[in-house]
């Protein structure tokens, strides 16, 4: 009979998935309480505060993205004429969506176009009209 061979026995390691889910746990402690300070950062419109925290998060992501307290103004800026405008198609029984995709479907500058682009315009707040 063939003899068996023994093993060498390897010191304990708790395997790859469990460093890494003690590492991602870590991060994501840590991820939470910068997050929450970012979030009041944001209630409080101090996107000075907002845009030092969301890059302390990103750094310990490994994410090389970084954010300004201009460039975190304008999204905030463009997020809210988004709300207010699709709160105001909302009201009229459409949705910006709705109406972007019918745009598209449409002939630049025919008289449809223009119909349907007033009605975007409206609900954004904008005083051009075609």
């Amino acid at each position: 009979m063939a003899e068996k061979k023994k093993k060498k026995k390897t010191p304990w390691y708790p395997g790859k998935k469990i460093v890494k889910a003690i590492k991602k746990k870590r991060v994501s402690n840590a991820k939470t309480k910068l997050a929450k300070k970012r979030d009041a950062a944001k209630k409080s419109g101090n996107y000075k505060k907002q845009a030092k925290t969301q890059n302390k998060i990103n750094k310990r992501l490994g994410s090389k993205k970084r954010h300004t307290a201009s460039s975190l103004k304008k999204t905030a800026k463009k997020n809210a004429s988004w709300k207010k405008a699709t709160k105001s198609a909302k009201a009229s029984g459409q949705t910006i969506s709705s109406l972007v995709a019918k745009r598209k479907t449409l002939t630049k500058g025919s008289a449809a176009w223009k119909k349907v682009q007033n009605q975007i315009n409206k609900h954004y707040g904008a005083k051009k009209r075609h």
